[in-house]
C-alpha cells in the first residue's frame, strides 16, 4: 500500500540546549513538518476505530451516508455479548469499538485489516466524559462510583497494564507492540480530532472522496463546565496515564497537518519523514497543548 506526505509548512519556535552555557536558546526558523500515512484505498475495507466519547456516535451517521447499501458494519457487542465477525472484503467500512483488553480488538478480529481511521480526544477531558457516562448511563459497565475513588482505581489498574477503559486498546495493535509513530503512519489513513469536529470531518471527506456533510460538537458547553469541577485532577491523569498522552500528542500533530492541506493536496504521493533536526522540540502551533479471546461467529 502507497503512502502519502502530510506537509505542513510553518514558523515554528524551536527551543534546544545550547552547548556549553547550560541554558535554553530559543530560534525561530521555517520548517518543513511532516509525516508520512499511508493512502486510502476506496476498493479495499476501512476499519473505523470508535474510542468511547469521540463524537463517534455522531460520525456513524455520516459514515452511513458515505457507506450505503450495506457497506457500513457495525462491531458493538449486544450487551454482554462480543460483537461477530464481518467478511472483510471490498469497498466496506467497519466502525465499532474495538477493545483488545476485553477480547474484541482490532488485531483479535481483524488482523488482515490494512487501513484504519480514528478520531481522538484529549485524555483527561474523554476520561472525565466517561465516568460522567458510566455514572448516568453505562449499561452494562454503570457505575456509580465517585470521581476521586473512579480515577485512584483506573490509575492503579494502569499502573498494572489492565487498564481496560483506555483508548489505547483500542489501536490496530497490542499496546507496545511498536513505536506510536510508526502504528499511526503505516495503519492509518485518517486521524481525526474531536476538538476539531467539523474540520476534521471535511478533510475526511477529501481524503475518502466522499461529500462534506456537517457534523455538529453536541453538548460542548456542558462538557466545559463539567471540567471545571474537576480540574485540579488534571495533573493526576497527565502523570499516571503518560501513555494516552503521547498518543493523543502524536495524533494531534498528525490531525493539525491533515486539516491544513487543501483538498487538491489531500493525497499526494511520496514519504517524506520529519523535516525537524533530532534534538529540536516542536512548539507554538504545532504543538500539543497538553502533554484468551472466544472466536466469534461470523456475520
Amino acid at each position: 500500500m502507497s503512502s502519502r506526505a502530510l506537509v505542513l509548512p510553518t514558523q515554528l519556535s524551536l527551543a534546544r540546549a545550547s552547548s556549553g552555557r547550560g541554558h535554553q536558546a530559543r530560534l525561530n526558523k521555517q520548517v518543513e513538518v511532516s509525516v508520512a500515512m499511508i493512502d486510502y484505498d476506496p476498493t479495499s475495507p476501512l476499519v473505523s476505530l470508535h474510542i468511547p466519547k469521540t463524537a463517534g456516535t455522531s460520525l456513524n451517521q455520516v459514515l452511513a451516508s458515505w457507506f450505503p447499501d450495506g457497506r457500513l458494519l457495525r462491531h458493538y457487542g449486544d450487551g454482554a455479548a462480543q460483537p461477530g465477525v464481518h467478511r472483510l472484503e471490498g469497498p466496506v467500512c467497519i466502525h465499532g469499538h474495538f477493545n483488545g483488553a476485553r477480547g474484541k480488538g482490532a488485531w483479535q478480529y481483524y488482523p488482515q485489516a490494512m487501513q484504519y481511521m480514528a478520531f481522538f480526544r484529549e485524555p483527561f477531558d474523554r476520561f472525565l466524559s466517561q465516568w460522567y457516562y458510566l455514572t448516568t448511563h453505562g449499561g452494562q459497565h454503570r457505575d456509580m462510583t465517585d470521581f476521586e475513588t473512579w480515577i485512584h482505581r483506573r490509575a492503579e489498574a494502569q499502573a498494572e497494564g489492565r487498564n481496560d477503559f483506555s483508548f489505547i486498546w483500542h489501536m490496530p495493535r497490542p499496546p507496545g507492540s511498536m513505536p506510536v509513530d510508526t502504528m499511526l503512519d503505516t495503519h492509518f489513513v485518517f486521524i481525526g480530532i474531536t476538538e476539531q469536529i467539523s474540520a476534521s470531518v471535511e478533510a475526511l471527506a477529501g481524503i475518502l472522496g466522499k461529500p462534506v456533510v456537517h457534523i455538529p460538537h453536541a453538548n460542548q458547553g456542558s462538557a466545559e463546565r463539567r471540567s471545571a469541577e474537576f480540574l485540579h485532577w488534571r495533573s493526576f491523569y497527565e502523570n499516571h496515564f503518560a501513555d494516552e498522552y503521547e498518543l493523543y500528542e502524536k495524533a494531534l500533530t498528525r490531525n493539525k497537518i491533515l486539516i491544513s492541506q487543501p483538498p487538491s493536496l489531500s493525497r499526494p504521493t511520496g514519504r517524506i519523514r520529519t523535516a525537524l533536526e533530532a534534538g529540536d522540540c516542536l512548539s507554538g502551533d504545532l504543538a500539543p497543548n497538553l502533554k484468551g479471546h472466544q472466536q466469534p461467529p461470523i456475520l
